[in-house]
């Protein structure tokens, strides 16, 4: 069918540098994520995402980590305990345009 994308033929591509984080505690604040994963590499920005007056979701962030193997990272804080909640970490995962193709 015309404008669909045959997924078997993508290439996908990861963007080494952003994870991104859900299931975060309500107590996370940037300083608690930069310390988080400064064992891992050079924490570069820190993109949180909460709302602390009506805390009807759980924060999640985004996170640019300067490093040659942030899947280090992502193995070793995947799945953590913090306060009530066990955290998810993945890496973040690219689509690159020039991959996809219409059948």
């Amino acid at each position: 069918m015309a404008g669909e994308v045959d997924f078997s033929e993508i290439a996908w591509e990861l963007d080494m540098s952003t994870i991104f984080i859900s299931s975060l505690p309500f107590r996370a604040d940037e300083a608690f994520i930069r310390n988080l994963f400064s064992p891992y590499g050079r924490v570069v920005s820190v993109d949180l995402h909460a709302d602390w007056v009506n805390p009807t979701h759980e924060p999640y962030a985004y996170v640019d980590l300067e490093t040659s193997d942030p899947k280090l990272a992502v193995d070793a804080l995947d799945g953590q305990k913090f306060g009530q909640n066990h955290i998810r970490v993945h890496q973040r995962v690219i689509l690159p345009t020039s991959a996809v193709k219409t059948v």
